[in-house]
């Protein structure tokens, strides 16, 4: 089996590939059979790239596809980005680690707080996951944003996706979209989205192994979502003018679930969080490489977010309670 043409023999080095991704096996195309692979082993063509990730001993034909593990360990940099989401400008500390390349606010953050922000990172937009009615409105802001110079815009869903496609933003895909395989990366490319965050449902061996047609990131730490509701579960007890546009749930075991109000005027939703954040900051050395990592915050204060951010630069499980979500055991 030759190395197609436009994909020309590169070096790989098995040592460089963090042990837990390691295959038992490798087809080797000019021997055409499986043969056991050495740590210390190299190739010199993508097609005998790792295939670790697939039924033992099945027969793997496409050059491509053999490659898609070697494309990512091969293809991306050794320290990933750094994208923070937050829910209020406030939210962000005074000292930012020196690889955060993007930091992403909602979209009715005021000016004011987006071009501060913008003078020590680049700046983007996050856009409301419920939309009803209100895209003629979010059009014009994106609008108003543009002559701001504010031309990057995080989509979680594939109408946020169309919105800012039409507004002409740089598209980033965020967990919302579910990103859980190579033909939908294909897909957001196609829809012009620049990079996408895989979904916080895969497996930390299935995101290794997806063919990354985009720039990829995983969420590395934040609250996942539960529900996205348009009926808020805190009016039964409150209104709007009271609410602070946080409350909490409490469940028949005393566990609260975050309640936050997103968007406003008539994409005005609920958003149910997990009880604890997803938490990946000790175990960075078991995530396959992509291009950017990405830290969530929703109810965390300024202390707790350099808190965070420290153990996110130490490789340090943060204290108080976490969640490994579907990391390890994933959806089937």
């Amino acid at each position: 089996m030759a190395a197609r043409a436009d994909r020309p023999p590169i070096p790989f080095d098995w040592g460089a590939v963090p042990e837990l991704y390691r295959p038992r096996e490798v087809f080797n195309s000019s021997a055409g059979e499986w043969g056991k692979v050495r740590a210390d082993a190299a190739t010199e063509h993508p097609a005998e790239a790792p295939v670790a990730l697939l039924p033992e001993k099945t027969a793997q034909t496409d050059t491509g596809a053999a490659a898609s593990v070697f494309h990512n360990f091969a293809g991306n940099r050794a320290k990933p980005d750094l994208y923070l989401c937050f829910d209020r400008a406030e939210q962000a500390p005074d000292s930012l680690p020196p690889n955060v390349s993007r930091i992403f606010l909602p979209l009715d953050t005021p000016d004011t707080a987006l071009q501060a922000l913008g003078a020590r990172a680049p700046v983007a937009v996050m856009l409301p996951r419920g939309m009803f009615g209100c895209e003629a409105a979010i059009a014009q802001r994106l609008a108003q944003l543009q002559a701001l110079g504010i031309r990057d815009a995080g989509c979680g869903t594939l109408n946020a996706v169309a919105a800012a496609r039409a507004a002409g933003c740089r598209i980033h895909g965020m967990p919302g979209l579910n990103v859980f395989n190579a033909a939908a990366l294909e897909s957001l490319r196609d829809f012009g989205v620049a990079d996408a965050v895989l979904s916080v449902e895969l497996t930390l061996r299935q995101a290794a192994a997806i063919r990354q047609a985009i720039p990829c990131g995983v969420m590395v730490y934040g609250r996942v979502p539960l529900m996205l509701t348009r009926c808020c579960p805190i009016r039964n007890g409150t209104d709007c003018a009271h609410c602070g546009r946080s409350r909490s749930l409490i469940d028949r075991k005393s566990i609260e679930f975050p309640v936050r109000c997103v968007g406003s005027g008539a994409g005005r939703c609920s958003e149910v969080l997990n009880s604890v954040p997803l938490c990946l900051l000790d175990r960075l050395r078991e995530v396959p490489p992509v291009s950017h990592h990405v830290l969530r915050f929703t109810v965390e204060n300024v202390v707790e977010i350099e808190e965070i951010l420290d153990d996110y630069r130490a490789g340090r499980r943060p204290n108080g309670g976490i969640t490994r979500g579907l990391s390890e055991k994933g959806v089937f």
